[in-house]
């Protein structure tokens, strides 16, 4: 069972979803997407899962000197402007 439900900010809105065994649901449903993940959760993935780039939950990683690596990680990953992104994790992924 999981739940959905939306989180408005300045910049517009988006979707949140939790439940159990939602990870994996997830990789299932969307397996072409570039996963985002917290690095303290790259356990929760399920073998196999081909996009990944692992952000460190930290506060130097929420500054725009460490974003270029991350761009350019996303990049590599094969990431474009059509690229489904899913997110896991919270508050340093989230901001």
């Amino acid at each position: 069972m999981s739940a959905t439900f939306d989180i408005a900010c300045s910049t517009g809105s988006y979707g949140v979803r939790i439940g159990r065994d939602i990870v994996t649901e997830t990789v299932r449903t969307y397996p072409e997407a570039l996963f985002i993940v917290d690095d303290k959760l790259l356990d929760r993935l399920p073998e196999g899962t081909a996009r990944v780039l692992a952000v460190e939950a930290a506060e130097t990683t929420k500054t725009l000197e460490a974003m270029p690596t991350y761009i350019g990680r996303m990049r590599e990953l094969g990431a474009n402007r059509d690229t489904h992104l899913v997110v896991i994790g919270g508050g340093t992924i989230q901001d």
